[in-house]
């Protein structure tokens, strides 16, 4: 029988756990947009932190062109025979073909500038004699100081180039200006909603800004966030930016010569605004979702309070109604027997009628009631709690999907130092129009799922891409099939008419505003010479200006060979970067981003364990794949908490061996693997 007490507890008890709940709710409602700022933190300025490494990149590519452009220009006899009319003309000519200068002069030895692209007069603004000086003393390229041009109001830096005779004689200086605001490109081209490019001197003063040049050129960076940059030279951090606005910065050196780092800096500055959108909307969108199971939950209680209420007092009533029913003796003898146990008898019986179960009429008034019901309790040592049945690995583990699958998941790729100048670079081509690129590694290193990671950050309606990942045809087999990845089926057989096919198919995606993109994945395979050779003929497919396709090449070690024995496609290929195994450090990385990314943030390799594996892999992640695989697995048959270095032994020593790598034979009806035992 329930107490008094606790009839009128129960809907104090419904209250109290309402609250409970929602409190509940409320503080992981907090801690998920806390989480989710915090992530957008950390991708906003790794985002950040990629764009400003490829316009540093940008900027020595600039410098170099810009030297070997200087280098040429100081032999021309216009130039050395000082023909002021004769080197103008020239000048003028590559400011035309080259838009990334503001403009070219050259100076005699005693300083005078007598031969401008646009004017001496213009000229003189970016030409330091200091420079000029100490190019003609060292004979060797001098780079000058960031400035803003006054002609022009752009910022820029000056290289200066000494043009010597045949006798060794100095006869002239050639300076060039070069047009900084052209490094914004880069941010142009990445998706970084509401970012800015700076470019701050070591005094804090921005030379160059992207948007709204002419508004920001001149001014001083705000001094709190000035002394943080120019104190850490690079990396991240958030404060208050242009105009006093909130905002993630990522920030590094222009220049990578040591003497010269702090010269200048670029700054990637992301309102906080831009940056927390999403984890704001969804964090709104959790408020939303609160107030509904607030206000059911008040809902919910008040109608059970309302219940149970009624219920007592139904129960009272019927109780104190029932005795006038019967027989007047019958009524007194039962307030007469229950008067022994309380002074308030009636009203006592009442309210216990509210728990007790009503008798029939055939058992007496007086007859006691059944004995309540003994609660079961466990045996001594068991669980309360009833054992779950755990089918699969990935469940026992706690992942949400596999970690160690060896199918290109761009969702998976580690972004080891590598990896990630790999993707810069790969992405670089495209965007930039490069013409070609090719990515070589070891077999097993990334390069498909790498290749799968650079295809997603590839906007659909801009890019065409063609993916060829069985390239083992003849030329016509490759015309057809190229054809087809891009959307065009044709039965066509003859090799001359799939080209022009393939012509009209790059034109009409230029007038639609895409670019096409042709990616061969295992190049190497290739057997015939002559795709190889139509692959170097695609590149004739070029305007003006640019390249009509992109082609990127990805493939083995193997491939690099093959392409050095073809120097037509070989001096055609811009951009090439090798990836190598990983080593101990970014193995030990690898695995636990798997992990981490399949959904358990718990480390589940031991130390020794990832030592081994380096060992046995040599850092190639397939390998590391396949071992992290059946360990796990092994460690789930065993009910293991982690992963020790005595499961990867027993795994590699104990394993039958299979040419397909990880396709070892698994028992899962058993929970083991086929040839070790549990």
């Amino acid at each position: 029988m329930r107490p008094p007490s606790a009839s009128r507890l129960t809907p104090w008890l419904l209250l109290v756990l309402a609250l409970a709940t929602l409190a509940a709710l409320a503080g992981w409602t907090l801690r998920t947009r806390a989480e989710a700022r915090r992530q957008a933190v950390t991708q906003a300025q790794r985002s950040a932190s990629q764009v400003v490494q490829s316009v540093a990149r940008d900027q020595e590519r600039l410098i170099e062109s810009a030297s070997q452009l200087l280098l040429g220009l100081a032999q021309r006899p216009e130039v050395q025979t000082q023909n002021v009319a004769g080197c103008t003309l020239l000048f003028a000519g590559v400011l035309k073909r080259f838009p990334q200068y503001l403009d070219l002069a050259a100076v005699k030895p005693g300083g005078e500038i007598f031969c401008a692209g646009r004017s001496p007069e213009a000229a003189a603004g970016f030409v330091e004699p200091a420079d000029v000086h100490r190019s003609m003393e060292t004979g060797d390229s001098v780079l000058g100081r960031y400035t803003i041009d006054r002609a022009s109001g752009k910022a820029t830096i000056s290289l200066s180039t000494p043009s010597v005779d045949d006798a060794g004689v100095v006869r002239a200086v050639v300076v060039v200006g070069l047009d900084l605001t052209w490094l914004a490109r880069t941010l142009i081209e990445t998706p970084l909603g509401g970012a800015s490019l700076l470019i701050v001197d070591r005094n804090g003063v921005i030379v160059a800004h992207h948007p709204e040049p002419e508004r920001w050129a001149g001014k001083v960076l705000d001094e709190p966030i000035e002394k943080v940059i120019l104190a850490q030279g690079e990396g991240a951090a958030e404060g208050l930016g242009l105009g006093g606005v909130p905002s993630v910065f990522a920030f590094a050196p222009l220049l990578r010569d040591a003497e010269r780092a702090g010269d200048a800096t670029v700054i990637i500055a992301l309102p906080q605004n831009a940056v927390f959108g999403e984890a704001d909307r969804l964090f709104r969108a959790h408020l939303v979702g609160l107030g509904l199971v607030a206000l059911l939950l008040l809902v919910a209680t008040g109608v059970g309070i309302d219940l149970l209420t009624r219920r007592r007092g139904h129960g009272l009533s019927r109780t104190v109604r029932r005795p006038a029913a019967r027989h007047p003796s019958a009524g007194a003898r039962l307030m007469r027997e229950r008067g022994a146990l309380t002074a308030v008898a009636p009203v006592e019986g009442a309210a216990r009628t509210l728990d007790e179960p009503q008798h029939s009429p055939g058992v007496l008034a007086g007859a006691e009631p059944p004995p309540p019901a003994v609660p079961v309790t466990m045996p001594s040592g068991a669980s309360a709690r009833a054992p779950v049945d755990i089918t699969t690995s990935e469940a026992y583990w706690g992942f949400k999907e596999a970690p160690f699958e060896n199918s290109p998941n761009p969702k998976f790729l580690y972004p080891s130092p590598e990896h990630e100048e790999a993707l810069t670079r790969l992405l670089y081509a495209v965007k930039y129009r490069r013409g070609a690129a090719m990515l070589t590694g070891e077999y097993g290193c990334g390069k498909t799922t790498l290749a799968r990671a650079l295809l997603q950050q590839l906007e659909p309606g801009r890019y065409e891409v063609g993916l060829l990942v069985n390239p083992s045809w003849s030329a016509t087999d490759f015309l057809r099939e190229l054809l087809y990845q891009m959307g065009v089926d044709t039965s066509e057989n003859g090799r001359f008419e799939l080209i022009h096919m393939l012509t009209d198919l790059f034109y009409k995606n230029y007038r639609a505003g895409r670019d096409n993109v042709v990616l061969v994945d295992e190049a190497q395979l290739i057997e015939d010479d002559a795709v190889f050779e139509q692959l170097r003929l695609m590149l004739n497919f070029q305007l003006d200006e640019r390249f009509l396709v992109t082609l990127l090449l990805i493939g083995s070690p193997e491939l690099r060979d093959r392409i050095r024995r073809m120097p037509h496609l070989d001096q055609r290929i811009s951009i090439r970067y090798h990836l190598n195994r990983l080593d101990y450090e970014q193995t030990a990385r690898y695995i636990a981003h798997r992990v981490r990314t399949a959904g358990q943030p718990r480390r589940l390799f031991t130390d020794e364990a990832v030592k081994l594996i380096f060992a046995l892999t040599r850092g190639t992640p397939r390998e590391i794949n396949n071992l992290c695989d059946l360990s796990l697995f092994v460690g789930y048959s065993k009910r293991l908490e982690e992963i020790g270095q005595e499961v990867i032994r027993q795994v590699r020593s104990e394993a039958p061996p299979s040419p397909q790598g990880s396709l070892i034979p698994i028992d899962r009806a058993n929970k083991r693997i086929k040839g070790i035992q549990s």
